[in-house]
């Protein structure tokens, strides 16, 4: 018997450099939200080094002196969410149009994610848990010091893939990252704050790293759902994305600001 899949665009893209990611997340978000599409996943790097930060997310917690020492980017998301070292990580980006499988709130949106990320997850090896918390004792602005609701941890409470969500009228968004073969002290030198990342299970760094088609495990999961198209970046996407990053994502005023 053969099961409906709705069609998504699968986007086959290099490693871009921070602009370029959060550019181009917005790009097919306003493509969904106008019915141009059903929807899209990606599955990326970065390069270089950068630092993201939500868009709630107060600049008083950045290290600007050690930020432009070490040239680090950093660049200002369109979802909430603290601050995340984009180095040894592997990025999602999953955009639906509202309805598909039922999902229209925020807390199914997490559920329906989560469960496809934690059978990725199994398949890698790892066991894990939706978290349901509504609260953390915790207050840091290191993303993956603190475990949020609907996220991904570790049986023993620690994080495992961080996630984030814009919420539109039509569409919905959800980008979060998977850290491997990472050292949690690293961000932060970048960040004014004296916490030490606690929550970070480090325990599958050697094992991943050997895993060289770790990005597959997460499109199987996906394509259990979804009936994904590759689909390539053509002149006109990479026109708009291109005006998007010099307009927003790589202007100081977009990214620095006091508050929002």
């Amino acid at each position: 018997m053969n099961i409906y899949k709705p069609d998504i665009l699968l986007i086959k893209t290099d490693n871009y450099d921070p602009y370029f990611n959060m550019a181009l997340d917005e790009y097919f978000l306003t493509l969904t939200e106008n019915n141009k599409i059903n929807g899209s996943l990606r599955l990326y790097k970065w390069k270089p080094t950068a630092i993201s930060i939500g868009l709630f997310f107060n600049i008083k917690h950045l290290n600007e002196n050690n930020i432009h020492k070490d040239k680090i980017i950093v660049v200002r998301r369109i979802t909430g969410g603290k601050a995340l070292l984009h180095k040894n990580d592997l990025t999602y980006s999953i955009i639906l149009k509202k309805g598909i499988y039922n999902l229209y709130n925020k807390k199914d949106y997490y559920y329906f994610i989560g469960n496809i990320l934690k059978n990725a997850l199994y398949n890698l090896g790892i066991e894990s848990t939706i978290n349901t918390k509504v609260k953390n004792k915790i207050s840091s602005p290191d993303c993956f010091n603190t475990v949020s609701q609907y996220e991904l941890s570790t049986i023993y409470g620690k994080k495992l893939i961080g996630s984030a969500q814009k919420i539109e009228k039509n569409s919905m968004l959800q980008h979060g990252s998977f850290l491997f073969n990472y050292n949690p002290d690293q961000i932060q030198k970048y960040l004014n704050s004296n916490i030490d990342s606690k929550l970070i299970d480090n325990k599958y760094n050697n094992d991943l790293t050997l895993k060289l088609n770790h990005q597959d495990y997460f499109k199987d999961a996906f394509e259990k759902s979804f009936n994904l198209i590759e689909y390539k970046l053509t002149d006109k996407d990479l026109k708009i994305i291109n005006k998007l990053i010099k307009k927003k994502y790589s202007n100081d005023e977009w990214t620095f600001k006091k508050q929002l």
